[in-house]
């Protein structure tokens, strides 16, 4: 099942009637199973910041039904799905769509709820499409290098006793140092903790593994956020948690001889070539499509350094004499 965490403007599209059923019932699926969750919260206050100010009456009376209208829908839902994890909306957004009723109301009541230790600043959403990389510098000088396909959601300023932000996708993070802050990163259920650092994290919602490399400082990885089990890291482990049996493994690699997409190279360790496919249709944004499905778990091992674009790559993968590679117009098949 999908539960792929939705994006800013999904969620503006579905509040305003702009998406088609099967995007409201993915988004709708993500809110029943997360809706308790940090992360729903970090969403609803983008959506929140996102909307334009000085509404004229008819403009904050549809924001009010569309809130309204969430929460039942989430509510109903749940209700007739006993087994999945009941949904629950943020307290200040009652609080919110309520007072979008009378608008001098609502400007009393959105400042009480600024006001409050989990709304005090602004979260932004940043996120990069496929074929495209992006360098994010947050306010306590942390630096974050997105890859294509990944999205990062972080408040305007850091708060309280932690520094978090909510990620899917793959990102290489130089963490600025602050022992009394911890840095931490929250991934679908699973969360990274640092306090200063540089490690590369890949964990995009579709992906069966998430993968974390450390180069520096110290890292802890949990599997499931509420739960005491961890794992530390130090510099040189590779970790790589199953997210389907929740196994993680550790290995070791060379620190100093370390590089990876940030400097433009692709390096493929026994990996299969669905895993390869996925990853190629995020850089270069294209269409790639395994014909033959005996295909999918072939292991390759495969470097790429010299800025190789898509058809140098697939010249070397159409060698192999198992695979034939067919370019038909906008898309890629593999047989």
């Amino acid at each position: 099942m999908d539960y792929t965490t939705p994006d800013l403007q999904e969620i503006r599209n579905y509040f305003f009637g702009g998406c088609s059923a099967g995007e409201a019932e993915k988004i709708e699926k993500w809110f029943c199973r997360y809706g308790k969750s940090a992360e729903a919260t970090a969403l609803f206050y983008a959506l929140w910041n996102s909307l334009e100010t000085g509404q004229s009456g008819k403009d904050m009376e549809d924001t009010r039904k569309a809130f309204d209208r969430f929460r039942t829908t989430l509510q109903d839902k749940a209700e007739s799905r006993p087994k999945v994890r009941k949904a629950a909306i943020p307290t200040w957004i009652y609080k919110a769509a309520a007072a979008l009723f009378i608008p001098l109301a609502g400007l009393s009541v959105w400042q009480t709820v600024r006001s409050s230790d989990e709304s005090r600043y602004e979260w932004s959403e940043i996120r990069t499409a496929y074929g495209e990389t992006r360098q994010v510098e947050l306010s306590d000088g942390t630096s974050v290098w997105l890859n294509s396909g990944s999205s990062i959601i972080y408040p305007e300023k850091f708060s309280g006793r932690d520094r978090t932000v909510f990620f899917s996708g793959e990102a290489y993070f130089d963490v600025a140092g602050n022992r009394r802050k911890p840095f931490e990163i929250r991934t679908g259920e699973s969360l990274v903790r640092v306090l200063g650092t540089e490690f590369n994290l890949k964990s995009y919602d579709e992906d069966d593994e998430i993968e974390v490399s450390l180069l520096d400082g110290k890292v802890v990885f949990v599997p499931e956020i509420g739960k005491s089990d961890c794992v530390s890291m130090f510099p040189g482990d590779a970790l790589a948690f199953d997210k389907s049996d929740n196994v993680v493994s550790k290995s070791r690699f060379d620190v100093n001889g370390y590089s990876s997409w940030k400097d433009g190279k692709l390096y493929f360790k026994n990996c299969p070539l669905s895993d390869i496919v996925r990853q190629l249709e995020r850089k270069f944004d294209v269409e790639i499509v395994i014909m033959t499905d005996s295909l999918r778990h072939i292991p390759y091992h495969m470097a790429f350094v010299n800025d190789e674009n898509i058809d140098d790559i697939l010249t070397v993968i159409d060698k192999d004499s198992r695979i034939r590679v067919e370019k038909k117009e906008a898309r890629i098949e593999i047989y």
